[in-house]
């Protein structure tokens, strides 16, 4: 047999020049952690068969991935590899990289096979990019007789729509846009929208926190896409009772650049349940089928083609057709596709039709415009309406848009985090909850046959006889490194599996998932976190459905199946499988993935249930639409780009003509009737300081009635910070001292009390005199400020805000105001938060009263 290994002898590592020399100049790494690295990589994929083993040549593309990663991460990894320098100590009485190879490689398998599924998540959390690492290269998959080229196109001409698209990273001073409709994200939702818009002819602006790719950056290779094109560079994970990480693309096209192209109609069944649980009987299938129709056509659907249906689609339609199983290729929005099985990293031939080569360019076509690297941070809002966006570019630079109406479309990660930061959709309680995300997992199996996941269509084939239960089978096939980080293992076992790469089969299914998480704002960086908990009825389905594909597996011939569940590693017969269905198995036992994550901004009828209505609307603001997979209500079942996209289309129809109908109750044109036709560019222009309402317009106090009657009202002072968005890192102190006083009569009716004092912004002035409202309304559980001020310097500014009456959590609710503070043209200057010192409590009480008075 031909051994081919990269081990050192022990006399060679105790030389650590020789372990680093070709690495140290990436200087990501320190010496000592590069040995431990190259010690893990030893132990952990050994050489000795047709497959180099672990060592130096594998740090040093380690090293090159981390280099291109962000510090948060490379942190975590250098932080793993001294966790992992650890387990030595209590598995073999030494660090890890002072034990014998054997040894190493016998404390590893103890950790990836533990019955503690946080040991078992540690050691999958280093070598995940250790194993990407080593088999990322030609060479590994010219040892197993794989495709690894793509077959690149040459690059094409600019098309002459991009002269419509602004790169932020280009930009080298502030930006202030004026638009009719500005749309945040280019993804399913958002492209969509954008695309309705222009073709109606409105003024659309699209903001893209990621960049634009063109077919020559799709190369095909995992690293370079996680990288570029993936939300958290593709470590966006998910914890709770299961570590489950959650895919999400970040750049033009948003998670339809990463995405496998399967599309599905939301089915009968899920759509009725909406009916039922959130109001929404107007989202039947026949009204929703003219949507669906659109989108279908603008995305080429059709079913897979055979000849590139790959050798999983083989051996799948051989098992279930034994079983009787309902059994079919997947319908795609690929048109031309052929097979070069990359679809997740960007596709190279252009085929799929993603948005980045069908929304968005026929948006820019009829006149929208796109600043790419604009990363949102709050929506604007004026007297009651969202009124733009303020942006952070790549440069560096703020941008500013003014517009109509914002249409907020970044996904179901990132939506409630930026609705969070500007205050809006929270008077429910739901913005960020009611995560579902179709948890999905993967059975592998070994044939006699060649299989080679390389060629063919990645997610080309499904089973679909248990769709109605909850339980949709999809195909699963991954290139050589993918599949290396997929397989828990570790030793010659796992070497042994990926140097029969040519003969794997990989399989996978989702559920329709009953459970449900949370997103809340991360520690650092865009990337969110995630809490999310498999439970029972999920657990069971996930089990169930284990079982049956590796039924379908042993059917079509299988000499091997890996079913990827803790305790059961590996079957290879009837009784195996019986022994698996009878497991006990808990959430931490499957190796769970998830590709679409909803429900985060629920639609639904009901206010205190949903965020936005049945059209996308934000119910506790105007002018705000939601269009993304955060407003879909529940968990579909299948796919959901087809469904975005269609509630994206029926929500941009609802918008347009909210807008003229606002534009005909003021009596003024719409923008765009005098300023373009829809053929040619949208008048996105620099924004004068007319075109939105004035933020020094004084705050209307409640009215005073005639009669007796009595006055309610209290003083207080609140004190904290406020922070610059042109510069985050200047902080300033904020503190005003107020007075509150209204009738009882008139607060009673209108919620609201007239407010005067002091209030002290840093630079902007000292013990300004300032009036306002503060709105109390239990009913709608929502509490609203607004003061106004003048700077020393005479200019007119406004703190104002607003957040959820949470009257479980009255404390906080009243002591705790985050707010924004805006100028005269409602252009956001600082993000600012005051909090009431509980030390002014007694002062606070002995200010409160209610008197008579007559007027």
């Amino acid at each position: 047999m031909h051994v081919v290994t990269e081990t050192a002898p022990a006399s060679a590592r105790s030389t650590k020049s020789t372990a680093v020399d070709g690495a140290r100049e990436l200087g990501v790494l320190s010496e000592r952690e590069r040995e431990i690295a190259r010690a893990i990589a030893e132990a952990a994929m050994p050489g000795g068969g047709r497959l180099p083993g672990g060592g130096l040549a594998t740090v040093r593309r380690f090293e090159r991935l981390l280099a291109g990663m962000d510090p948060g991460f490379v942190r975590a990894a250098r932080a793993g590899l001294w966790a992992a320098e650890g387990w030595g100590m209590t598995r073999g009485g030494r660090p890890l990289s002072k034990l014998e190879v054997g040894a190493r490689e016998r404390a590893l398998e103890a950790m990836a096979h533990s019955p503690s599924r946080y040991e078992r998540w540690a050691v999958r959390a280093v070598l995940t990019p250790l194993k990407s690492a080593h088999f990322d290269d030609a060479s590994m998959f010219a040892h197993v007789g794989c495709r690894h080229a793509v077959d690149t196109p040459p690059k094409a001409e600019r098309a002459p729509w991009m002269a419509q698209v602004i790169d932020g990273r280009t930009v080298d001073a502030d930006l202030d846009l004026r638009c009719e409709v500005v749309v945040v994200g280019t993804g399913a939702g958002g492209a969509a929208t954008a695309y309705e818009l222009a073709r109606q002819g409105r003024a659309v602006l699209l903001l893209e926190a990621g960049h634009m790719h063109g077919r020559q950056d799709f190369r095909g290779r995992s690293s370079e896409a996680y990288k570029k094109m993936y939300l958290g560079l593709g470590s966006t994970i998910a914890i709770g009772n299961v570590a489950t990480p959650v895919w999400a693309g970040r750049g033009v096209g948003g998670s339809t650049t990463i995405n496998s192209g399967t599309c599905y109609r939301a089915p009968d069944w899920t759509l009725s349940r909406w009916a039922e649980t959130d109001g929404l009987t107007m989202l039947s299938a026949d009204a929703l089928a003219p949507y669906y129709d659109r989108v279908e056509t603008m995305l080429g659907v059709a079913e897979a083609p055979r000849e590139h249906l790959g050798g999983v689609a083989r051996v799948i339609a051989r098992g279930a057709g034994l079983m009787q199983l309902s059994h079919k290729p997947l319908r795609r929005n690929a048109p031309g596709c052929d097979g070069q099985g990359v679809c997740c990293f960007g596709c190279p031939t252009g085929a799929k039709r993603s948005t980045d080569v069908s929304y968005v360019p026929e948006a820019l076509k009829r006149g929208a415009q796109l600043v790419t690297g604009a990363k949102a941070q709050t929506v604007t809002v004026v007297d009651g309406r969202a009124r733009g966006v303020v942006a952070r570019l790549s440069s560096g630079k703020t941008l500013r848009v003014h517009a109509d109406a914002v249409v907020v479309s970044g996904g179901a990660l990132l939506t409630p985090l930026l609705l969070e930061r500007s205050g809006l959709c929270g008077d429910s309680g739901m913005l960020g909850r009611n995560l579902s995300i179709h948890p999905a997992t993967k059975v592998m199996a070994l044939f006699d046959e060649e299989i080679d996941m390389s060629r063919g269509i990645p997610q080309s084939y499904a089973i679909d006889t248990y769709a109605r239960e909850g339980i949709m089978f999809e195909g699963a096939s991954t290139p050589l490194d993918v599949a290396a980080v997929a397989v828990p293992w570790v030793g010659r076992r796992f070497m042994d599996v990926m140097q029969s790469y040519a003969q794997l089969a990989t399989f996978g299914f989702m559920i329709q998932d009953t459970s449900r998480g949370r997103v809340r704002p991360g520690l650092a960086g865009d990337a969110p976190l995630i809490f999310y908990d498999l439970n029972e009825r999920d657990t069971a389905q996930m089990q169930r459905a284990i079982g049956i594909l590796a039924e379908v597996f042993l059917e079509a011939g299988a000499k091997r199946v890996m079913p990827m569940v803790h305790g059961c590693e590996e079957i290879s017969s009837r009784d195996d499988l019986e022994r698996l269905r009878a497991m006990k198995m808990q959430p931490g036992d499957f190796e769970v993935t998830a590709y679409h994550p909803l429900g985060t901004c629920r639609m639904g009828t009901d206010p205190r249930r949903s965020c936005v209505g049945p059209d996308g609307n934000a119910h506790d603001v105007d002018g705000l639409v939601v269009a993304d997979g955060s407003a879909v209500p529940s968990s579909l079942g299948v796919n959901p780009q087809l469904t975005i996209m269609a509630l994206a289309l029926r929500s941009a129809e609802a918008l347009d003509e909210r807008l003229r109908r606002r534009a005909a109750s003021t009596s003024g044109p719409r923008a765009t009737d005098t300023a373009h036709a829809p053929s040619t560019p949208a008048p996105v222009t620099p924004a004068p300081a007319t075109d939105t309402p004035r933020a020094d317009a004084p705050a209307t106090a409640p009215s005073v009635e005639r009669g007796r009657g009595f006055t309610i009202g209290f003083s207080e002072t609140m004190r904290g910070e406020m922070r610059a968005l042109d510069d985050p890192s200047d902080v300033a102190p904020l503190e005003f001292s107020i007075t509150a006083r209204s009738p009882l009569r008139a607060f009673a009716k209108s919620g609201e009390l007239a407010v005067s004092g002091t209030i002290s912004a840093g630079h902007l002035g000292h013990a300004r005199p300032t009036r306002g409202v503060l709105g109390i309304y239990p009913i709608k559980r929502k509490l609203s400020y607004s003061l106004d001020f003048s700077s020393t310097d005479g200019a007119p500014l406004r703190f104002v805000g607003q957040k959820r009456l949470r009257l479980g959590a009255l404390l906080d609710t009243m002591t705790r105001l985050p707010g924004r503070v805006v100028t005269a043209d409602g252009d956001e200057i600082a993000l600012a938060e005051v909090r009431f010192d509980l030390r002014d409590l007694p002062r606070f009480v002995s200010s409160f009263h209610w008197s008579p008075y007559a007027v």
